[in-house]
C-alpha cells in the first residue's frame, strides 16, 4: 500500500468514527415523555397555587412549598411515609417531573381519575419501586393532572402544567 491509500483509508474511518459519534448523540437525545429537558426553570420557585384560593401564589411564602430542582432541571417531588412533598406544583409545558420514594413503602405512580378519558395519557408506573426508587415523566400536556401512589391511594397530589 502506498502513502495515498493508506492515508484515504483514515480518513475514511475517521469519518465513519465520528458520523457515528454524531447518530449516537442524535439518536439518544430524542425527545419522549421520560427524558431530561434543557429549558429554563429557575421560575419555578414562584409558580405554585394555593389550594385555598386556586390562584398563583408568586411568593410561595403561605404555602410554606420549596420547588426543588436537580442537577438535570427536573423538579422534584418526593413520596415520604406521610404522602407527596410538595403535593401541589404548577410547572410549565414540557418540564421534567422526577418522583423520589423516601418512604418505608414502596411507590407506584398512577394517575388519580375515575374515568380514563381525564387522565394523562402515558403515566404511570409498571411495577412498584422501593426506598430510593424512582420516576421520571415529562408533562407536555396543560391542564391539571392528579396522581397518586397505587400502593397508598389514599396519597394524592397534583400537577398544574401551564
Amino acid at each position: 500500500m502506498n502513502k495515498k491509500t493508506i492515508l484515504l483509508t483514515i480518513l475514511i474511518l475517521l469519518i465513519i468514527f465520528v458520523s457515528f459519534l454524531i447518530g449516537k448523540k442524535i439518536f439518544f437525545n430524542q425527545s419522549s415523555n421520560t427524558d431530561v429537558i434543557n429549558s429554563d426553570q429557575s421560575n419555578l420557585n414562584t409558580n405554585t397555587v394555593d389550594k385555598n384560593t386556586n390562584q398563583q401564589n408568586p411568593s410561595n411564602k403561605n404555602l410554606g412549598t420549596k420547588i426543588t430542582v436537580d442537577e438535570k432541571g427536573r423538579i422534584l417531588i418526593y413520596y415520604t411515609d406521610k404522602g407527596f412533598n410538595p403535593s401541589s406544583v404548577t410547572i410549565p409545558a414540557n418540564s421534567v417531573v422526577k418522583f423520589i420514594n423516601n418512604s418505608e413503602g414502596a411507590m407506584r405512580m398512577a394517575n388519580s381519575y375515575p374515568d380514563p378519558k381525564n387522565a394523562y395519557r402515558g403515566f404511570g408506573q409498571d411495577a412498584s419501586v422501593p426506598k430510593g426508587g424512582t420516576y421520571i415523566f415529562r408533562f407536555s400536556d396543560k391542564g391539571v393532572w392528579m396522581y397518586k401512589n397505587l400502593n397508598s391511594p389514599q396519597n394524592t397530589g397534583e400537577i398544574n402544567v401551564i
